[in-house]
């Protein structure tokens, strides 16, 4: 078939429609084809491309049909226009309750310096070598070992049983079900709760939550979500069999201020909170736990500061921002916060909630910015050329275990092109790539090179046994 750039580069094609048919006429050209929708009654266009009628093709029109006000991407029928903007989804949506603006953002006048809208590459080697040094040493010296725990819940048993899920389906099942055996191993599957889900989306774990928890009395789902997707999980909760309804906040985390949620205060029913979130993006994650630990009825006086710059975290990992015991100040208490983290790279300084506790360690503003780009480097993977392969990139037949994406080491290794925010180009690659393969501890450095973004995921591969030339291809 022709070629993705040979379609790229070949002059657009003639936009006069070829015959529509019952379909629409109107030529898209971004997509070299007429519109697929089809077309409305005594028209060659559909309801979208009225517009483009012309009398010879399409005969008489009840209205002109124009541009939405609210969102010109699509259009509204000129006599239909006032009835349309009552109901457009490009509207103003009504402000929530407990709406309060910029109340979790952080430093909200912070402007970062030239040197923090940079990109990775433009970083010298030597600096970035120097600050994965300090990250190994500061690691070493506070961070204990984390014992990985993967659990699981009955209430999921059947469908992780159910062998009609796909790789992605069981992926999430599992997620799930080990976030619910967490919640049930501390003991927070109870009564009188409320359930927070930030970056809600569908609200699938609070659904795996209301199945674990069955009839319990006084247990109230809040799901937050500055999006509306499709397909949300609260049509399984409109009936009293089908347990409490969802509450749903259409607004950014950043805003939220839940010292005015209803149901959180005095006399609402709920002794305690606990938040949860799978796959909480970047910055959402310290905006989510500024709100929980600092909104929540009676968790601070709002007359103090924000508690992280009261309080730095110590350097030990203890937080001494403990929650509020239950009804001591008016509010239920904050019992847990379970959040599976995604997107380091998208974290931002202004509302990162350590920022004391890095500069007691001596790191910066721009050690951060550094340090956001670099994590994308332990999951993005790297796919060496083996020692025996020719120029071309492709290994030779006793190479060819390298190539099914294995290395020495044991380790799964891969290339990925173009995803990751930054990397070290050029002649400093080697340098880098010498230090990431020669027994570092960190989970992994990266270079980037004509495009192709290579990260290596495991350090116990060594030099020699991986070569320092990295093999282009595709994700995989």
């Amino acid at each position: 078939g022709q070629s993705r750039t040979s379609r790229m580069t070949d002059p657009e094609p003639d936009p006069q429609p070829e015959g529509s048919g019952a379909r629409c006429a109107f030529f898209v050209k971004r997509k070299g084809r007429t519109c697929r929708m089809l077309a409305a009654r005594g028209s060659v266009y559909c309801g979208e491309h009225l517009n483009q009628e012309t009398p010879a093709e399409g005969g008489e029109l009840l209205s002109q049909r124009i541009p939405c006000p609210l969102d010109p991407k699509h259009t509204v029928f000129q006599h239909l226009l006032d009835r349309h903007l009552k109901k457009c989804n490009a509207g103003k949506k009504p402000i929530p309750a407990c709406f309060t603006a910029n109340i979790n953002s952080g430093l909200q006048s912070y402007q970062p310096t030239p040197e923090e809208e940079l990109p990775l590459s433009a970083f010298p080697s030597e600096q970035i070598e120097q600050l994965v040094a300090k990250v190994e040493e500061i690691f070493a010296a506070h961070c204990p070992a984390v014992e990985e725990i993967v659990l699981e819940h009955p209430a999921l048993a059947c469908d992780l049983a159910d062998q009609r899920n796909g790789p992605s389906a069981l992926k999430h099942l599992k997620q799930q079900a080990s976030i619910l055996g967490h919640l049930e191993r501390l003991t927070l599957l109870c009564p009188d709760t409320c359930f927070m889900e930030f970056g809600a989306g569908r609200g699938k774990l609070s659904h795996c939550v209301q199945k674990a928890l069955g009839a319990a009395a006084d247990v109230h789902y809040v799901l937050i979500d500055r999006a509306n997707c499709r397909r949300k999980m609260d049509s399984y909760h409109k009936s009293l069999e089908q347990g409490p309804r969802f509450q749903r906040l259409l607004m950014d985390i950043e805003h939220l201020d839940l010292s005015k949620l209803h149901c959180l205060r005095s006399g609402g029913g709920v002794k305690r909170v606990v938040g949860i979130s799978k796959h909480l993006c970047g910055a959402a994650t310290d905006l989510t736990l500024r709100c929980l630990l600092e909104t929540l009825p009676g968790s601070r006086d709002t007359n103090q500061p924000m508690r992280s710059s009261r309080d730095p975290t110590a350097c030990d990992g203890v937080s001494p921002s403990a929650p509020p015991p239950a009804g001591g100040l008016g509010g239920p208490e904050l019992a847990a916060v379970l959040i599976a983290l995604c997107c380091h790279h998208r974290c931002r300084w202004p509302q990162f909630v350590g920022r004391d506790f890095f500069e007691q360690l001596g790191l910066s503003a721009l050690d951060f910015h550094l340090l956001c780009h670099m994590s994308s480097w332990a999951v993005c993977g790297v796919r060496p050329r083996p020692v025996g392969a020719g120029k071309s990139g492709q290994p030779t037949a006793e190479d060819s275990c390298h190539s099914e994406g294995h290395s020495a080491g044991g380790g799964e290794s891969r290339v990925t092109g173009g995803g990751c925010s930054g990397g070290v180009s050029g002649k400093d690659k080697a340098s880098v790539m010498e230090s990431a393969t020669s027994g570092s501890s960190v989970a992994g450095l990266g270079v980037e090179h004509e495009g192709v973004r290579v990260d290596v995921e495991h350090p116990d591969v060594s030099r020699e046994q991986c070569g320092m030339e990295m093999e282009h291809g595709t994700s995989t």
